[in-house]
């Protein structure tokens, strides 16, 4: 039976190891960044509005029937991404386009880091249809 050392390979040039530290750095340094992100990120859903703040960012607030249908991205880690748009979504055509000058309508919110995706977005659909429901 081999030795477990004998199973990896060595690092025997200094450029291996350069290049070993520095993917390092980036996946630690990545981590950082996403914690600190998320921890100065803050959403609140309500049964008429999505509200999302990030630090040093604008705040978008939104009525969910103004809103195009949300679509969950659910993680690895447990975690999901919540967008509004995509399939189903009204596309935006030449005749659409606003007059120049004319103020560009809000962005909508995108929820990252969710705990739960698949509930939030549960309810943010049953929330979605009752708006509508009630215009």
């Amino acid at each position: 039976m081999l030795p477990l050392y004998s199973l990896y390979p060595t690092f025997d040039k200094p450029g291996a190891w350069f290049i070993f530290g520095l993917l390092a750095t980036l996946a630690v340094v990545q981590g950082v960044h996403r914690h600190l992100t998320m921890r100065a990120s803050a959403y609140m859903v309500t049964d008429r509005r999505v509200v999302a703040w990030a630090r040093g960012q604008q705040t978008i607030s939104r009525f969910l029937n103004e809103l195009a249908p949300p679509q969950v991205t659910e993680h690895k880690n447990g975690t999901g991404t919540i967008t509004f748009g995509g399939p189903g979504a009204p596309l935006v055509t030449v005749d659409d386009d606003p007059p120049a000058g004319a103020p560009k309508p809000p962005p909508s919110p995108e929820l990252n880091g969710i705990d739960h995706p698949r509930q939030v977005f549960d309810l943010i659909v049953k929330a979605q249809r009752q708006s509508r429901r009630h215009r």
